[in-house]
């Protein structure tokens, strides 16, 4: 999350509303996997959350600022 809001930031473009990012970024910016990840979408659903980006559907934060729009 906190890399994401930083290029969004870098970039003057906004991340979508309702998007949840989960994971880790390693030192070559490959998105690790967490503890727990069902729960936590789970829980982000609940939170009204819509689209969860993680490492099952990116490898990478280049993948997802491009997925993403921005950058």
């Amino acid at each position: 999350g906190i890399a994401m809001a930083l290029a969004s930031s870098v970039h003057n473009t906004p991340l979508p509303e309702k998007t949840v990012l989960i994971g880790e970024v390693g030192l070559l910016g490959e998105i690790r996997r967490v503890s727990f990840l069902e729960r936590r979408i789970k829980e982000a659903k609940r939170l009204g959350y819509e689209t969860v980006v993680s490492k099952e559907s990116h490898a990478s934060v280049a993948e997802v600022l491009k997925d993403l729009g921005v950058g």
